[in-house]
C-alpha cells in the first residue's frame, strides 16, 4: 500500500532525487509530491519541465524489491494513471515504455529509478502528471493537460488522492489481470515503426517487458532500453 506517509513540498530539486537520498529514512509507499521541481528528470537523464498547477510526486516501494518486479510495478503505475483520467473523462493510452498519451500528445511520465549498491533496496517511482498547465511552448504540439482537454481547473491535491486509491485497489489485483488491462490500454501494440532501418510491426508485450516485433514472419525481441519510439509522437494517422 501506497500514501500513508504523504511529504509535500513548495520547491524540491526533484522528488524523485529526494526520495533516493532519504531512502533510508522512509517507509515503504511512503509519497513525496512538491508543487514544482528546480530538476524534474524523465527517462534517459531527459530534464522534465515543471511549471506551477501539475502534478509532481514520487513513491518508494520496499518490499517489492526484485529487479523482476520493475515492470510489474511499472503496469500498475501506467494502469492507475490510465483509470485516474478515465474517472475525468479522460480516454488515454500508454506509450511503451513509461508515457501517457492522449491525442498523441503526451499528458504523464513516468521514471522508475532503484536504490541499493550491491542489490535492489528499493523502487523509486516518479509521477508527472500535466494537470492545469495550458501553455508547452515549443511542446505544444507534443504535449497536452487535464485542463486543456476539459477546459476546466482541477485540484492537484485531489488527483493524487484518487491515485493512491486506485493504485492501493490495483495492488490486490492479479498480475495477469492487471497485465492484461496494460496491453488494453497499449498505445504501441499494432503500431509500424523502424527498428535498426527495419520496418517491424509491434504485435505485443512480454510479460518480462519487452516488445515484440515481426517482420515477414521474423520475431525480435527488444527491451525497453533499447528503443524511445518517439516516431510515434504526433501521429496523424492511425
Amino acid at each position: 500500500m501506497i500514501g500513508k506517509n504523504l511529504i509535500t513540498f513548495g520547491e524540491v530539486d526533484s522528488t524523485n532525487n529526494y526520495i533516493k537520498l532519504n531512502a533510508d529514512k522512509l517507509s515503504h509507499g511512503t509519497i513525496v509530491t512538491a508543487v514544482r521541481q528546480k530538476h524534474g528528470r524523465g527517462r534517459g537523464k531527459r530534464s522534465w519541465e515543471s511549471e506551477d498547477g501539475n502534478l509532481y510526486f514520487s513513491f518508494i516501494l520496499k518490499n517489492r524489491i526484485r529487479y523482476e518486479d520493475i515492470f510489474s510495478v511499472l503496469i500498475n503505475t501506467s494502469v492507475s494513471v490510465v483509470q485516474v483520467l478515465q474517472r475525468l473523462g479522460i480516454h488515454s493510452k500508454i506509450k511503451y515504455p513509461n508515457d501517457i498519451l492522449f491525442d498523441f500528445k503526451k499528458i504523464c511520465g513516468i521514471l522508475i529509478e532503484t536504490c541499493g549498491n550491491n542489490k535492489i533496496e528499493s523502487i523509486v517511482v516518479g509521477v508527472g502528471i500535466n494537470v492545469n498547465q495550458v501553455d508547452f511552448a515549443a511542446l505544444n504540439q507534443k504535449a497536452t493537460s487535464i485542463k486543456q482537454i476539459n477546459n476546466s481547473s482541477y485540484n492537484v491535491d485531489e488527483i493524487i488522492q484518487t491515485f493512491i486509491e486506485i493504485y492501493n485497489i490495483n495492488e490486490l489485483t492479479a498480475t495477469e489481470d492487471m497485465f492484461t488491462l496494460y496491453k488494453e490500454f497499449s498505445y504501441v501494440i499494432g503500431k509500424q515503426i523502424r527498428y535498426n532501418n527495419v520496418a517491424y510491426l509491434i504485435s505485443d508485450i512480454d510479460k518480462n517487458g519487452d516488445l515484440v516485433l515481426l517482420n515477414e514472419g521474423d520475431v525480435t525481441r527488444i527491451s525497453l532500453n533499447e528503443i524511445s519510439l518517439e516516431e510515434l509522437y504526433n501521429e496523424t494517422n492511425n
